[in-house]
């Protein structure tokens, strides 16, 4: 039950050279928020822990204020450059804050960060089009996972990310989560065309449930695929859309031709598919297609 003040505390034996050598700082699950956490960005600032590699900070109640500062005062001031993880998940973060954020790491603030937690929070198109302008130039080089589950992302915002990756943003990304947003069939075929150019090479997860995904999105998500996108793909998830037998049918289509070779998990449940959608995707499983399903 950790607060502002008693982080305050502890963020101030920080600045005085305690625990300089330390590489993982948990701080999740707590009662954090934004004076909490500009106290500890003041003690970043002030290089107390040069050697971290490690920040989980989610399940408080972190705000734009408090990112806006840690952005400023920690990442700005380049005093986390070793950051491998950075856990944001489940706070109160809106679109300033990610704008904020999203600053400094076009600054190169984060240039060794492997995995990075924005699930749960408040922020939407803004937000992400932030993020997606400082990816695209080049931020989180070295980024394998990314989480933005459960925020208020629609279709613009969508737009935006895909033209960053289409421009080879985010080249080492394993794992991307998109779940319960509000993406429709216009940010995903954005999307699709970003793949269809060789975007996301290295992809393995890719969780697109819980959005407003129907026929014509999926269709451009398998076209995109039968023009060899998304070949180290192992698990798909596409769950609690808007898709039908059009849809699925089209997608059918394309792993007929033999795509997604490596595919070990397909997810549908909860859409709209019919006889005749199941009836196309069984012809072309009986021809070979996703021959290493596991899970369906």
């Amino acid at each position: 039950q950790i607060g502002d003040g008693g982080l305050a505390a502890f963020a101030e034996a920080l600045g005085k050279g305690a625990l300089a050598q330390l590489k993982e700082l948990n701080l999740a699950g707590n009662q954090i928020a934004d004076a909490g956490i500009k106290a500890l960005a003041d003690a970043f600032g002030m290089w107390a822990l040069p050697q971290l590699q490690c920040l989980w900070l989610q399940f408080n109640q972190i705000g734009d204020a408090g990112l806006a500062a840690f952005s400023e005062h920690a990442l700005g001031k380049g005093a986390l450059l070793k950051l491998e993880y950075l856990m944001l998940e489940n706070n109160q973060i809106g679109d300033p804050g990610m704008s904020a954020l999203s600053e400094s790491l076009a600054m190169g603030a984060l240039p060794n960060l492997e995995k990075l937690d924005l699930a749960g929070n408040d922020f939407g198109d803004e937000g992400l089009t932030s993020f997606a302008d400082a990816v695209g130039k080049g931020a989180l080089p070295g980024l394998t996972v990314l989480n933005l589950r459960r925020n208020q992302i629609s279709d613009p915002g969508m737009v935006a990310f895909s033209e960053a990756i289409g421009k080879g943003a985010l080249p080492q990304l394993q794992t991307l989560s998109l779940y319960e947003n509000q993406i429709g069939d216009i940010g995903l075929k954005s999307f699709a065309e970003a793949l269809a150019m060789g975007a996301l090479p290295e992809l393995e997860v890719l969780g697109l449930g819980g959005n407003k995904i129907g026929e014509a999105g999926l269709k451009a998500f398998g076209d995109a695929l039968a023009m060899g996108a998304l070949s180290q793909l192992l698990e798909l998830r596409l769950d609690s859309n808007q898709i039908g037998d059009v849809g699925l049918a089209a997608f059918a289509e394309a792993v007929g031709k033999g795509v997604l070779v490596q595919l070990e998990l397909l997810d549908l449940e909860f859409n709209r598919i019919g006889n005749l959608g199941l009836a196309a995707l069984a012809e072309a499983l009986g021809k070979g297609a996703l021959a290493g399903l596991k899970v369906l």
